[in-house]
């Protein structure tokens, strides 16, 4: 495999953009219009219920622990390994994670729109301009990148679109395209695979735009989801209700970061994409890592894929780090020896900025 650069992005890589933390997404709960169907009302209010009853004290809008990733992982793990959570038994709970993604995902929708509809800044303090403008920057950055970098991949641990919309736009006006390192089958043609070459992202958490059939185990990918989703106005739209071709319901593909999880448990295409994960990262020259501190709850990515992973031919690999909230020794225990140089504390935004006039 030829020697490449990867960049390994998590939820600080999205946040300047717009995109929430894990810790801010009660607070787009209320601060948003998640209620705005009788659908989303009703998700909202189970999910503040459930809550209630399973993190006492706990006030949507007001505390920020648990994050999102870890409520949804909870959810998700003791289904699996009890099949209930307190009072919850597993109907139950497959119906919160229903809810929790499809806030998540109206939240997402809220927040970002500007990065899939026209949009004219109106006043350059408004945190919303702001946001779009450190969009167009990651867009320059992205490109640069992709020009200078003989051979690059992409790992995102982020649901959100942000990285998939810049690399749509940047790379069809190079003549090139992306694909995400499996099967995926166009949503509205369920027998045509695309995404089938090309530079490559893999999102081994999943992703909003795409979704999966739990019965023969096809992924679909969903190109315009938002646009689609605002156009019909409706989370319970007719995408939420299509069937895969076998008769089965399709579900979003959303995998949470279990501590400890056991791989078996996440077929296909979890195992496929920690695979890719291995060998991008066995083989690379070079890691860029941006707003990720391998928290305790995506223990498996960090001890199982990326750990393993970089002990080949650590002493002749580049790493740099961009974060605000780990220190280099913490950060070298994962991923070895780490220049002073390649080590940023200022933020992304400010690493971009200096990256993109260089």
């Amino acid at each position: 495999m030829q020697k490449s650069t990867v960049v390994i992005l998590g939820a600080g890589s999205s946040n300047d953009f717009g995109f929430p933390l894990g810790s801010e997404v009660w607070d787009y709960l209320n601060q948003y219009n998640v209620r705005n169907t009788k659908v989303l009302e009703q998700s909202y209010y189970r999910v503040r219920n459930f809550m209630n009853d399973i993190y006492p004290g706990f006030t949507i809008g007001v505390s920020k622990q648990p994050t999102f990733e870890e409520v949804l992982s909870a959810v998700v793990n003791s289904m699996k390994e009890k099949g209930s959570m307190g009072d919850y038994e597993e109907a139950q709970l497959r119906q919160i994670q229903e809810d929790l993604e499809s806030l998540y995902y109206e939240i997402i929708h809220e927040r970002c729109h500007w990065c899939i509809y026209p949009f004219v800044p109106q006043n350059d303090d408004c945190p919303e301009t702001l946001a779009y403008n450190n969009y167009k920057l990651y867009q320059k950055y992205i490109k640069r990148l992709i020009l200078k970098t003989e051979s690059i991949a992409f790992i995102s641990l982020n649901y959100d679109l942000l990285l998939d919309y810049v690399l749509m736009d940047r790379l069809e006006k190079l003549g090139k395209d992306f694909t995400y390192g499996i099967d995926t089958y166009d949503f509205y043609n369920q027998t045509v695979l695309c995404r089938t070459s090309g530079l490559l992202l893999l999102k081994p958490h999943g992703s909003l735009n795409l979704s999966t059939c739990k019965n023969c185990n096809k992924i679909y990918y969903l190109e315009d989801s938002f646009k689609r989703m605002k156009e019909n106005s409706k989370i319970e739209k007719e995408d939420a209700k299509r069937r895969c071709s076998c008769g089965n319901e399709i579900e979003l593909l959303l995998i949470p970061p279990l501590k400890g999880k056991n791989i078996s448990n996440y077929p296909y295409p979890f195992d496929k994409i920690s695979k890719k994960m291995k060998e991008v990262i066995s083989y690379s020259s070079k890691i860029i890592l941006i707003g990720y501190s391998f928290p305790d709850y995506d223990a498996d990515i960090r001890d199982n894929i990326i750990k393993p992973a970089i002990k080949n031919n650590t002493s002749q690999r580049e790493i740099v780090v961009i974060t605000e909230t780990k220190d280099k020794i913490y950060y070298e225990e994962i991923l070895g020896p780490i220049r002073d140089t390649n080590f940023y504390t200022e933020g992304f935004i400010s690493y971009i900025m200096n990256a993109v006039s260089n």
